[in-house]
């Protein structure tokens, strides 16, 4: 696994949001609008597939995942036409699902990875283009959202050494802003995620056991997100 091609992305994105949030609220990007500062919670059902590589078969289970992390949302403008679009960076750590290999398994290397179970997490950079539908439905105000996502498999037991270094999405979505007290805005949102590469290798060797993926499944899914935003 090439460890700093995995960091990169993740460190780029900590030191352009450090840079935000380290930034008075008053002197921010100077002509836009302030932006907004969250946290955000939610559940994912994930649509990968089973994988075989010879006479071996990984079979996914526990779709039900969950996911947390932090995101940044910038109005682009405080005029028309674009004083309805922001964008919103965000980093995201979720819960994808488990693999397990059979109980039963023949060949060399079979008692090393039969009955083996593997979770694997996303860690994940989705940049949001949101979209305020200019339609009065007050008290809640609804968006549109499309944008790409950057995601670095992480699993146990080694078991990362056969994903890919990292994986591409877009997602696709809609939610509505509801104001709060004290500058808070909670944003209920449903998204979906559409892989757009491999989540595994397409040869490797793991266990002792040679692979070759003929039809590598993509991450993705529904998810429901709640996210809490503070006006800076």
């Amino acid at each position: 696994m090439n460890i700093n091609s995995r960091a990169l992305p993740i460190g780029l994105f900590c030191a352009v949001l450090a840079c935000f949030l380290a930034t008075p609220a008053s002197a921010q990007i100077p002509g836009l609008p302030p932006g907004q500062v969250g946290v955000s919670l939610g559940g994912n059902y994930e649509t990968l597939d089973d994988v075989s590589g010879g006479d071996t078969q990984a079979s996914f289970d526990s779709a039900l995942g969950v996911h947390f992390g932090i995101t940044y949302d910038q109005p682009v403008s405080a005029n028309e036409p674009l004083s309805n679009l922001s964008i919103r960076p965000g980093f995201f750590a979720r819960r994808a699902g488990t693999y397990g290999f059979p109980s039963s398994l023949e060949g060399d290397g079979s008692e090393i990875i039969q009955g083996e179970e593997f979770t694997l997490w996303m860690f994940e950079i989705p940049i949001d283009a949101r979209y305020q539908i200019p339609v009065d439905t007050d008290p809640v105000s609804l968006y549109g959202l499309l944008g790409p996502q950057v995601s670095i498999p992480r699993a146990s037991n080694d078991f990362d050494e056969t994903l890919n270094d990292a994986s591409y999405a877009i997602n696709i979505g809609v939610g509505g802003e509801i104001e709060l007290p004290a500058n808070l805005t909670l944003m209920p949102e449903f998204r979906y995620e559409i892989g757009v590469t491999d989540t595994f290798k397409d040869e490797f060797t793991y266990r002792f056991r040679d692979f070759t993926i003929e039809d590598s499944p993509n991450y993705g899914g529904p998810q429901l997100r709640i996210h809490l935003a503070y006006q800076l």
